[in-house]
């Protein structure tokens, strides 16, 4: 196991994998935050289309997998307790919860026992007006702490989903500054900005990245997209660790018959927009619901990073050698903010990137 060990600013990870039949982790090892070493994970849950007690009960049980593993954050995937591919309102109504509510109060004592922080995504019915939203909530031991509600919606999403109305929020805890991002936000470079601006460290990245069937007519393909290629770019253009969580499998609607197909791939990125560890890209393939089985890959031999980007205030001297942002990509579109400098080497205190 690799350690990846920087200062306050830079909450950080490196990884090996966990996945199996029923699902996948991409889980990294020690970083620190400060003198806490934390390890995060990307975890691939596979719902069951309707099933939103028994995805509850299976999501416990993944989240008590996930702590066994000394995991301090994990990520979990879009609309988590109810599948995703409904045709409207009416459909999805039966499946939806509130939060605090049946999920959350499922997960929670499970996360008082044993430490562990988490995001997952829930369709959200909201107690007060009756909309639904496509929500991430955050929690740890100490309850809820959080919650975002999804700004990008695309063309599935809006037959579902109001709106998000809560704002970009970052969240304080004690491994780090997090920031939630569902799915098709991340076509959009304002969401991650925003949350960077704000002084994210972590960027939990809730998906389930859906391709059309093989075989579909063109006519009926044309907005086929896949949201975890875009990945990456959250991490590189604003020097920020994501965790980004999807899942695999195909998902039938037993009601219309339609299937979709997620094609796995969850990921964890540095801020410099390397890639640190993925989880596989799988062929469409029925899988049964929830998580299982343990893969652990060879850790790839390590290099020292170039630098660490922050978008958080400090008084780090700047580099005399700027990385490949400052010196390579001032054309970038759009632009770095003015906030987020380049700080390598470290300041005092701060340890580098080692094997």
């Amino acid at each position: 196991m690799t350690a990846v060990p920087l200062q306050r600013l830079a909450v950080a990870s490196l990884g090996l994998m966990i996945t199996g039949l029923l699902g996948s982790v991409a889980l990294p090892a020690s970083a620190q935050v400060g003198s806490l070493p934390i390890k995060v994970a990307a975890v691939d849950f596979i719902p069951a289309w309707g099933d939103r007690d028994g995805n509850i009960r299976r999501l416990v049980q993944a989240t008590e997998r996930v702590a066994a593993e000394g995991v301090n954050y994990a990520v979990f995937p879009e609309t988590a307790i109810s599948g995703y591919d409904f045709t409207g309102p009416a459909q999805l109504a039966p499946f939806v919860d509130t939060i605090p509510g049946q999920a959350t109060a499922a997960l929670l004592p499970v996360l008082k026992r044993t430490g562990l922080y988490m995001s997952v995504g829930i369709a959200e019915k909201d107690s007060a007006t009756g909309l639904f939203y496509n929500t991430a909530v955050l929690m740890g031991p100490e309850g809820i702490i959080g919650k975002y509600r999804k700004n990008g919606l695309n063309g599935q999403d809006v037959q579902l989903f109001g709106p998000g109305d809560t704002d970009v929020g970052v969240f304080d805890t004690p491994i780090g500054r997090i920031a939630l991002i569902i799915c098709y936000d991340d076509t959009y470079w304002q969401y991650d900005r925003l949350a960077a601006l704000r002084g994210a460290q972590i960027i939990g990245w809730h998906s389930v990245s859906d391709r059309v069937m093989p075989g579909t007519p063109a006519a009926q393909a044309r907005s086929n997209h896949s949201t975890v290629a875009s990945v990456q770019h959250m991490s590189a253009l604003n020097g920020v660790w994501v965790v980004g969580a999807t899942r695999s499998g195909i998902e039938r609607n037993p009601i219309t018959g339609s299937q979709l197909y997620y094609n796995g791939g969850s990921s964890i990125w540095s801020p410099s927009g390397r890639k640190l560890v993925q989880a596989p890209v799988v062929p469409p393939a029925v899988l049964p619901p929830g998580l299982n089985g343990l893969f652990r890959p060879r850790s790839p031999r390590q290099t020292p990073m170039p630098c660490a980007i922050s978008a958080w205030p400090h008084a780090a001297p700047r580099s005399t050698t700027p990385c490949w942002r400052c010196a390579g990509r001032r054309s970038m579109s759009p632009p770095p903010p003015a906030a987020v400098r380049c700080n390598w080497p470290p300041p005092s205190g701060a340890l580098a990137l080692h094997a």
